[in-house]
């Protein structure tokens, strides 16, 4: 046992010399003896010893034992002889033909943190099942490859392998990492579309997402809706509460926990720490962690001590932080002195500043900024720059902040300061007239933070120019009036940013707040928050719209860096909630209200429905109840459901047709992930519909009313390009649309563009729709076959495919209930 502590601790080379024979020869079991020399010989990168290890796993027959093969991997790895590894992989991946062996060494290998290897095992392995992509893609989530997850996801979409509940789980953590809200609808409605039943792993999977990709409310409405008798699901939603920063909500969850006798686990402890942490409930905090021992007997580990640090410290009780670092049982993580740290930055506390990092074994480039910025702050310039003078020697160079903000499926990056993006110009002159008004509010740029000993001038530019303003901005410029802005750092937002949104907020006479950063303890000292502004008023530098809201959402300093996405992900229009909804029609003065505010563009989103024969019409009817009753939701401008005239398709022959509108994507894509949606969806329409066909583009143009009046007759159509058509075609066929309303002066309403889900539209690309004051009308402009024609031939060695549906705008009755 000697020999084996020894090998344990790193002796291997001294050892293995001597006594590797004696052992082999005298233990019943050498694997246990192998995987320590492996172990060992990784920590210390001694080649030789793996190697004699390697020999002696084939001597004893474990050419096909996976955690030794991925030991033996991961140590070749260490030790810098990546041909080795990858010998290792093709001799296993072409010699075993059991899937059950390949899948244990994918997932072992992912468990070393060999991703690359991973990736080459997968590559070469003759079939895969779905234990397979569930290895690749939980493997790469696991490691924070969140992006390479997502493009592996997308690659088992293209395979002829279903995903299951275990895959999405997976998925959804790294939506949830990702952070963008695009990519969780996408993902939330494609797990109702593979119709996967959800179990409390995916269901706190889910609420997770939709809390970090910034929608709080979406995450509290799924977690009032599923089954919470696993511990795991109430995590989700405290912690999602602890990262919006709404301890006392959070409070109330836990309380409401032990009310439904759920026990609580050391996780959950972490969440309402941490929840009490970003809202300063010192005494608070003191309580629950007194109580995991006394009360529910779960010993305090150190996420929990470091949860406390952190409360202690951010309340400015840094001396009593430090106190708990001396006194906890277990020896203090990196994690820990870096939460000190940071907050003797805050509190000038430059001595104990210095022995924080003293604390660190491997300092970054974040721990020497902080104690630099702390002499500064103290005016100690000689100590400062002999701080910067230690980095440079060392090579350490400063982190770069990065903004990100997406639009229109592209991610945007910004820099202090930074002029590389194609429209710099517009940008600035938007951020120079957001300054200019939060200053004419009292707006006072926090100068003491730029820790330089230049002039207030060269000061307050530095401060103008950072990026999270500069994403601000962008979004600013190109957001549509109700839709929401996410921009994403990969350090903390600075406090003069923050300072400046808040006021940004009251400027624009919007509610403000500041919800706190992940619950989970960081690497770094940027453990960041996040402000919320959700502006109102009119604003813009030459005109007047209302503006959307705004969300900066801070990363963990050492989360992944955002590149250039390579995939687009289109959000679906379904989701499982069971809701109970009714007919709420527009009031005349909500619909005049909402004709006379028109806005910049205009998202058209039609869906077709094909009852099966034979439905009771009761069911149809509820089902019809239930889509207009989601006229109700915020985001929708117009909605109406009801059965159409006729469907005119060789292919298709639809009984039902549903058209809304909204402001943008955004407000689509959130009337698709609402609950309410959801719940119309799973329970009224697809247990009755045969088939369903989504259509969305945004309008050529914006009809002056936005509301389509009862009574009304549409007229949709849906054209399929033949294949390898140009724009050219393309440009030829919008054209025709868009002069049908000069063409036909009984039309009140044409709207056309190109759809933007073709995923859920058969391959039909392009669509316009048309509104008549009523059937008799559109039936008149339809009998003027001369004029009709002459379109149709100006088009028709384009198509490959026509649908056209004709349809009367139901009245709707008033509900006995509300939304």
């Amino acid at each position: 046992m000697q020999s084996l502590r020894s090998i344990r601790g790193g002796n291997a080379k001294r050892l293995v010399a001597s006594q590797l024979q004696f052992h082999f020869s005298k233990l019943q079991d050498p694997e246990l003896l192998i995987r320590h020399v492996l172990e060992s010989s990784k920590r210390a990168g001694d080649f030789k010893t793996a190697a004699k290890a390697h020999a002696r796993i084939v001597t004893c027959g474990y050419s096909t034992n996976p955690p030794l093969l991925a030991s033996l991997v991961s140590a070749y790895v260490r030790c810098h002889r990546l041909d080795l590894a990858e010998r290792v992989v093709h001799h296993v991946a072409s010699r075993c033909r059991n899937l059950l062996t390949l899948n244990i060494f994918l997932r072992d290998l992912f468990g070393a943190g060999q991703c690359g290897v991973a990736r080459k095992l997968f590559d070469k392995m003759p079939e895969r099942d779905v234990v397979t992509w569930n290895s690749m893609i939980g493997g790469l989530t696991r490691n924070g490859r969140f992006h390479d997850a997502l493009a592996s996801f997308r690659d088992m979409l293209g395979s002829d392998v279903e995903p299951d509940g275990f895959t999405f789980a997976s998925v959804f953590t790294s939506c949830a990492r990702v952070g963008f809200l695009s990519h969780a609808l996408w993902a939330h409605g494609l797990m109702i579309e593979k119709k996967i039943e959800p179990h409390f792993i995916l269901n706190a999977a889910l609420i997770d997402m939709y809390a970090r990709c910034g929608k709080i409310q979406t995450a509290r409405e799924i977690f009032d809706s599923v089954h919470r008798d696993d511990v795991s699901v109430w995590n989700s939603m405290i912690n999602g509460l602890a990262i919006h920063g709404v301890a006392h909500d959070a409070i109330a969850v836990f309380s409401e926990m032990e009310r439904e006798k759920v026990s609580p686990d050391s996780i959950t402890f972490v969440g309402i720490l941490t929840a009490c942490s970003r809202c300063g409930l010192v005494e608070e905090g003191r309580k629950y962690f007194d109580s995991m021992r006394s009360q529910h007997s779960i010993q305090p580990e150190i996420q929990h001590y470091g949860a406390m640090v952190d409360l202690l410290a951010r309340a400015g009780s840094v001396d009593e932080a430090y106190a708990m670092i001396k006194e906890m049982p277990m020896k203090p993580d990196a994690a820990m002195w870096r939460t000190l740290l940071s907050s003797c930055r805050v509190f000038k506390r430059s001595r104990l500043g210095e022995v924080a990092i003293a604390n660190i074994p491997r300092r970054e480039s974040g721990d020497y900024v902080l104690l630099s910025n702390t002499y500064c702050s103290l005016t100690r310039w000689d100590s400062a720059e002999k701080m910067r003078n230690l980095m440079k020697r060392k090579g350490v160079g400063k982190n770069c902040g990065k903004s990100w903000i997406e639009y229109a499926g592209e991610i945007h990056q910004f820099r202090s300061g930074d002029r590389s993006h194609k429209e710099t110009e517009v940008l600035y002159e938007v951020l120079d007239d957001l300054i200019k008004r939060t200053k004419m509010a009292g707006f006072v740029p926090s100068m003491e933070l730029v820790l330089m000993d230049v002039a207030d001038e060269e000061k307050e530019e530095n401060l103008n120019f950072h990026s999270e303003k500069l994403a601000v901005a962008y979004g600013v410029l190109k957001s549509s009036p109700g839709s929401e802005i996410m921009v994403l750092k990969n350090l903390r937002i600075c406090y003069d940013c923050h300072c400046w949104i808040k006021l940004v907020s009251r400027v624009f006479d919007v509610l403000s707040r500041r919800p706190g950063p992940s619950p989970h303890r960081h690497e770094s000292s940027q453990s960041p928050p996040h402000a919320i502004v959700t502006p109102s008023t009119p604003f813009t530098p030459h005109s007047s719209r209302s503006q959307s809201p705004i969300m900066i959402h801070s990363l963990r300093s050492r989360a992944h860096i955002f590149p250039s996405l390579s995939h687009t992900f289109s959000p679906p229009i379904r989701s499982f909630r069971p809701s109970s909804l009714s007919v709420k029609p527009l009031s005349s003065a909500a619909a005049a209200a909402m004709s006379s505010a028109a806005p910049a563009q205009l998202v058209e989103h039609i869906v077709l429905f094909k009852v099966k024969d034979g439905t009771d019409p009761s069911r149809v009817d509820a089902m019809l109840t239930g889509l207009n009753g989601l006229t109700s939701l915020d985001t929708v401008l117009h909605l109406a459901a009801g059965p159409v005239l006729q469907t005119r398709s060789s292919l298709f022959a639809f009984t039902h047709m549903l058209h809304s509108r909204y402001r943008t994507k955004d407000d689509l894509a959130a009337y698709s992930a609402h609950p309410g949606h959801m719940g119309v969806v799973k329970e009224s329409v697809l247990p009755i519909c045969d088939d369903i066909m989504a259509v969305d583009w945004v309008a050529d143009r914006v009809p002056e009313s936005l509301v389509v009046p009862p009574g009304s007759a549409v007229k949709v159509s849906f054209l399929k390009l033949k294949e390898g058509s140009g724009d050219g075609a393309k440009g030829d066929v919008m054209g025709v649309i868009e002069g049908i309303k000069d063409g036909f002066a009984k039309i009140e309403q044409v709207t056309c563009g190109e759809n933007f889900s073709p995923a859920r539209a058969k391959g039909f690309s392009i669509a316009s729709l048309a509104v008549f004051k009523s059937v008799e009308e559109m039936e008149a402009a339809v009998a003027d076959e001369e004029a009709v024609n002459s379109r149709k031939e100006k088009v028709r060695e384009y198509l490959d495919g026509v649908i056209v549906v004709d349809y009367v705008v139901p009245e709707l009755q008033p509900a006995s209930a509300s939304l």
